[in-house]
C-alpha cells in the first residue's frame, strides 16, 4: 500500500526509515529550469560542477535532498524557507512573499529538490531571480535572518537586480550578453540604450 502514496521516480522508502528532518535552506523540484551563462536553459538537476549559471558564475556545489516544505512561487515548487528576489526589489524568504502557496507534496510527506552553489550565488530562473543554496560567502556562520539581511544589505547589486528584472529579457529565450555575469550587467545598468546582442 505505500507504493501507492509513493513520489514518481522515487526509489521506494526503507521499512524502517522515518519522516527525515527537512533541511529548510535547500532548492528547486526536478524539472525547474536554470539559465545558463551562454544564455540556454537546463533543469536544475542537470547541471554538474564547473558549468556556469547566468548571474551565478561557476557551480561548485550541487545535490539532491528531501524536503517537506514545499511552496509554487511564480509557478515554481521550491522550498518556502528559499531566498528569491521578490516584487518589492529585495530578497525574501519564499514562504514570506505574497502570491506563494503551499504545494502539497502528498501523503509521503517529502519531496525531492535539487540544492546548487554557485561563485556569485545567484541563480536565474524563467520567473525569477533566486539566491542559491548557500546565499552568503560566510553562510555556515550566520543564522538565516542573517544571510537575509546580507543579501539585502548591497543596495547597488539589488537595484541591478530590480533592473535586469524590469527589463525582462533575462527570463526568456533572447540573447543576453556575454557570460551573462553581474559584473557585465552591472556595467550594462551605468550605460544607457542597452539592447541584447543580436543573435549569431
Amino acid at each position: 500500500l505505500g507504493s501507492v502514496f509513493q513520489m514518481p521516480g522515487m526509489p521506494p522508502r526503507p521499512e524502517h526509515a522515518t519522516k527525515p528532518k527537512s533541511p529548510k535552506k535547500v532548492c528547486y523540484t526536478k524539472g525547474t529550469e536554470v539559465r545558463m551563462a551562454d544564455g540556454s536553459w537546463k533543469p536544475v538537476e542537470t547541471i554538474a560542477l564547473f558549468e556556469e549559471v547566468m548571474l551565478g558564475g561557476m557551480v561548485i556545489g550541487r545535490g539532491e535532498a528531501l524536503s517537506d516544505n514545499a511552496f509554487r512561487y511564480k509557478g515554481q515548487i521550491v522550498t518556502g524557507s528559499h531566498a528569491v528576489f521578490s516584487d518589492e526589489g529585495r530578497f525574501s524568504r519564499v514562504e514570506d512573499t505574497a502570491g506563494a502557496e503551499p504545494f502539497d507534496i502528498g501523503r509521503d510527506g517529502w519531496i525531492t529538490v535539487y540544492p546548487l552553489v554557485t561563485t556569485n550565488h545567484l541563480m536565474v530562473l524563467r520567473t525569477h531571480i533566486s539566491a542559491d543554496f548557500a546565499e552568503t560567502d560566510t553562510s555556515v556562520d550566520q543564522l538565516p535572518d542573517q544571510r537575509l539581511g546580507e543579501l539585502n544589505a548591497d543596495r547597488d547589486r539589488l537595484e541591478c537586480l530590480d533592473w535586469i528584472v524590469s527589463e525582462g529579457t533575462i527570463f526568456g529565450n533572447d540573447p543576453v550578453p556575454a557570460r551573462g555575469s553581474l559584473s557585465a550587467y552591472q556595467e550594462l545598468v551605468a550605460g544607457e540604450g542597452w539592447k541584447p546582442v543580436p543573435a549569431a
